[in-house]
């Protein structure tokens, strides 16, 4: 983070860095059960699409 001149990288190593040192911040499966299924319906959407073609 100390060594770059960009505030957007700086924004996101900070940003990486208080997510490592506080896991309780992150998503997981459990805030979200739903999740698998729905994508799980994307990529079918997304395969059958694509064998249409």
């Amino acid at each position: 983070m100390a060594k770059t001149n960009s505030p957007s990288d700086r924004i996101a190593y900070a940003n990486d860095l208080f997510l490592l040192t506080h896991p309780e911040a992150c998503a997981t499966e459990a805030d979200y059960p739903e999740w698998p299924a729905q994508v799980a319906e994307i990529i079918a959407r997304n395969n059958n699409a694509r064998r249409t073609r």
